[in-house]
């Protein structure tokens, strides 16, 4: 079956409903590594840090990027064989510089800033809509009422729709690193690489 259509409409649709089932199942995927105790003894790694600056998005155990890599081939693999399956060798991204224009738009507007030192806010009504680089830092904040907050990472919109969005304050002042289960020790490649390891087995037993 093939739909005959202009080449640059299957190309947007294509390009944004990729955009959009990767997003939501990176929001999935990043709650699940909060509330699964065998993934959070991996994903505390990231939260070990108590600064943020460009260098903590690659703090990062590696199994969790087996994760991530998994769920980004699967994402990939359905949205591609669904619009394969309707439009044949029609399918192609609208890209900007090898990465999705909707990508590339979000990050002019500093969501590529989520573990920047600085601190942007959006007009509130849009941080129902996108994550600003201030709300990903309540993700990382130890402060009580930002705990499991603001998942997405693009998009805002998922933790609005399922009831874990927190809005930033302009100057709020947050403390970031690990406050609850089993602290690690941030600064030696044992606790980075291989107590996670043993963490995630005594869960199993």
């Amino acid at each position: 079956l093939e739909t005959v259509l202009p080449q640059w409409t299957i190309a947007f649709s294509f390009t944004l409903f990729l955009f959009l089932l990767d997003d939501f199942a990176r929001y999935w995927l990043h709650r699940w590594l909060h509330k699964v105790p065998i993934l959070w003894s991996f994903h505390k790694v990231h939260h070990s840090a108590t600064s943020l600056n460009p260098f903590t998005v690659f703090r990062t155990h590696p199994v969790e990027a087996v994760l991530f890599s998994i769920r980004s081939a699967l994402v990939q693999g359905v949205a591609t064989a669904f619009f394969f399956f309707f439009f044949g060798n029609q399918v192609t991204l609208m890209m900007v510089l090898g990465t999705s224009i909707f990508t590339f738009a979000f990050n002019l507007l500093g969501s590529n800033l989520r573990h920047s030192p600085v601190s942007i806010c959006y007009w509130n009504p849009l941080e129902y809509i996108l994550m600003s680089p201030a709300q990903h830092h309540i993700h990382h904040s130890i402060t009580e009422v930002h705990i499991d907050k603001n998942f997405g990472v693009t998009l805002s919109v998922w933790d609005w729709i399922f009831g874990t969005l927190c809005h930033s304050k302009a100057g709020e002042k947050l403390n970031f690193g690990l406050s609850r289960i089993k602290s690690i020790n941030q600064h030696t490649m044992k606790g980075l690489y291989l107590d996670p390891i043993q963490d995630a087995w005594s869960v199993l037993l």
